[in-house]
């Protein structure tokens, strides 16, 4: 066995220090930044550290739930709602609003109200709740509420931040009004709203706009027309046949029109899709199919003509439309799905669909994550490393092998003998033999709570390296260790204006 001092000497392990060093950007080959964040744990907040830790677990649980319900469904729910305008009848527009608004993230209410103001919308005037920094509009006619406001998750926890949204909700569900002609203004009519919520994109921590699932419609019952049915697709299929060469074998029968196909495909490493194509289906434009084993998901994307449903006798369209079928039974490399089943789909593309997984949220972890895990590694004799490293943020496992390890004290790019995991983006590694020490900064994409706009986040994490173990020509971690916590010490982040271009469909599992 080398002592520690000695095999760093040999092979090379370096991190930063305790004080915060900002990261050094890691080049992004897909994406436009448009607002960034950055949480530095310096030696003050690492202090800080032994704080969280020793934080009761209520109080960490009540950080995870506030900074979890701001990035997935920011909102205000409404109640008491109550709106009195003098001498409607005579177009006036003056007059008063008052409501309650309910921040589920803080668990917090406020009471918003004001008199005597502007209700046509044609005062840009803010007007303020109970709560600082909550504000509202109000437009008569429209019913649009506007709320604005700020609130902090996690007081004296390291993953604390302070968020800020705005967003605007239709609050039309009038419940009733009651006029009351002799009031000293003139004549009042004041009229209580339902119950409603105005739901808000984020400014910070990061610029997103959180979407909830979006499942496809399902019609009451079927509609009489092919056009009507086309505005909620939904397709039949029986007899799917994946096989372990990349074949597939499907019948499809599209709902709207009640035409049918069979076909056999391939599998392309080129494109998510693969072109389905039957003959004989005179009024099915183009249809694809996407096959993933690995997550059990089919997906069909078809466009089509509705026949002979016009003056004309001519057919009606193209339409378009995507659905996708997530199973169980499909996680395979080759495997059939015998029984009929219905996929039940959107029209025109659908909602952006994730390319990172919704219930076990990259985004949601990525925040609250406060270590990456060494799980192995392995430096040979002529300095040639292999890492493992496991994102509790994003879930993935990163194999980093061929990445020639450099002892002086420096960042370096990993540059591994093959393609960086398809998960990263950037990949940095230091090694300090003097302080046995090891560091990584890596780079990686969310986009569950917003497909349009991914967070690109960095983090940089480091450790020191136990007693390590030793064959003939190379050195690692002992073969009982469950890993080494590599505490981050920075984390930073920034939203995109452009969807990612990789990485598997996740709808919304």
């Amino acid at each position: 066995m080398y002592p520690i001092t000695s095999l760093l000497l040999l092979l090379g392990a370096h991190l930063v220090s305790s004080a915060a060093v900002n990261l050094a950007p890691l080049r992004h080959p897909h994406h436009d930044p448009v607002h960034h964040g950055l949480r530095v744990i310096s030696k003050v907040a690492i202090e800080g550290i032994t704080s969280h830790h020793s934080l009761s677990p209520a109080d960490k649980a009540a950080t995870t739930a506030c900074i979890d319900t701001s990035l997935s469904y920011p909102r205000w729910e409404i109640t008491n709602m109550v709106f009195t305008v003098v001498n409607y009848s005579q177009a006036y527009t003056i007059g008063d609003v008052a409501f309650t608004a309910h921040n589920p993230s803080i668990n917090l209410s406020t009471n918003c109200w004001a008199e005597d103001i502007e209700l046509s919308g044609s005062s840009d005037a803010w007007h303020s709740c109970t709560v600082p920094g909550t504000d509202f509009q109000f437009r008569l006619g429209t019913y649009d509420l506007k709320m604005r406001g700020s609130w902090d998750c996690g007081e004296n926890d390291v993953r604390a931040m302070q968020f800020k949204a705005g967003g605007v909700g239709n609050t039309a569900g009038i419940r009733r009004c009651d006029d009351f002609p002799y009031e000293a203004r003139g004549w009042e009519t004041r009229c209580i709203m339902d119950d409603s919520a105005v739901a808000a994109g984020l400014s910070s921590p990061v610029a997103i706009e959180p979407q909830q699932p979006l499942l496809p419609e399902i019609p009451e019952g079927r509609a009489r027309s092919c056009t009507d049915r086309s505005a909620t697709p939904a397709w039949d299929i029986v007899g799917f046949e994946a096989k372990s060469d990349g074949v597939l074998k499907i019948n499809v029968t599209n709902l709207s029109n009640d035409q049918g196909l069979s076909c056999e495909t391939k599998l392309d490493s080129k494109s998510k899709w693969v072109d389905c194509v039957d003959a004989n289906s005179k009024d099915i434009v183009s249809t694809g199919l996407m096959f993933d084993g690995e997550h059990g998901i089919l997906g069909i994307k078809q466009t089509w003509k509705c026949p002979t449903e016009n003056y004309w006798g001519s057919s009606v369209g193209p339409y378009t439309g995507i659905a996708y079928l997530t199973t169980p039974q499909l996680k395979c490399t080759a495997c059939s799905l015998a029984e009929s089943t219905t996929l039940r789909g959107y029209i025109n593309g659908g909602p952006g669909i994730p390319h990172t997984s919704y219930v076990r949220s990259c985004t949601l972890n990525s925040f609250n994550s406060t270590s990456i895990i060494l799980k192995d590694y392995d430096i040979t004799s002529n300095k040639v490393g292999t890492f493992s490293l496991y994102n509790q943020g994003s879930g993935d496992i990163y194999k980093i092998a061929g990445v020639t390890v450099s002892d002086d004290g420096a960042w370096h790019d990993c540059n591994p003998s093959e393609a960086l995991p398809w998960q990263l983006d950037g990949c940095q590694y230091s090694l300090d033999a003097a302080h046995e020490k090891l560091g990584f900064r890596v780079k990686w994409d969310c986009d569950d709570r917003d497909p349009l706009h991914p967070i690109i986040f960095s983090a940089e994490a480091s450790a020191s390296l136990p007693e390590p173990e030793c064959a003939t020509d190379s050195c690692g971690l002992a073969k009982d260790s469950k890993g080494v916590e590599l505490a981050i010490s920075s984390l930073t982040w920034a939203s995109s204006k452009k969807p990612m271009e990789k990485g598997p469909l996740l709808p919304w599992i």
